[in-house]
């Protein structure tokens, strides 16, 4: 029973290192932009793998953890993830106006100039209505380019945050825990 139980977790683990990376390049689920999906699940992907390496390599190491504590930990990182979801879904609700044909990422920090001239068209949808989108894209990039990129790594690093910690946490219930100690047991 427990070796099907592990068996499970690490299939479960595995297609979380890899559904992420590939669901974002396909349906792009959560990219802020059409234009980032590559990068967002690349890297997801990249970060999804790396952590399970981490674990594999520290198998070892990990044996010698009594399950309460891998269960603790998982734990952690659940919460880890919950509070990095809310925050990514905070951020995307800030950034991201959907319109008809696509959406429009928007700086995060939006420079004063550029405050001014979207509170002219009523706002970020009134912007992109009056702009279309490849419009609202291109004096977006032209006015706040760097105010872009740095929202561009927020999102990147939230993505990061909570699907990676989603990963750990079944990648760290996978390990085995060493039959051999008594965990809990008091010696005399």
């Amino acid at each position: 029973m427990m070796n099907t139980q592990q068996t499970l977790l690490k299939s479960i683990t595995a297609l979380l290192a890899l559904v992420p990376g590939l669901s974002i390049l396909i349906t792009n689920l959560g990219v802020p932009d059409d234009s980032y999906k590559l990068i967002f699940g690349a890297v997801i992907q990249a970060f999804g793998c790396a952590i399970l390496l981490m674990l594999h390599l520290n198998r070892n190491t990990l044996t010698e953890i009594d399950n309460v504590k891998k269960t603790r930990i998982a734990l952690v990182a659940l919460v880890v993830f919950f509070v990095g979801l809310v925050l990514y879904l905070v951020l995307y609700n800030a950034c991201v106006v959907l319109a008809p044909n696509g959406q429009v990422f928007f700086p995060l920090f939006i420079p004063k100039i550029f405050q001014d001239e979207i509170a002219i068209h009523n706002g970020k949808v009134g912007y992109v209505y009056d702009f279309g989108i490849d419009g609202a894209r291109i004096e977006i990039k032209r006015i706040a380019n760097f105010q872009l990129i740095a929202t561009i790594i927020i999102f990147l690093v939230t993505y990061i945050v909570a699907l990676g910690s989603l990963v750990f946490c079944f990648g760290i219930l996978t390990t085995k825990t060493d039959g051999t100690r008594d965990v809990g047991k008091t010696v005399n």
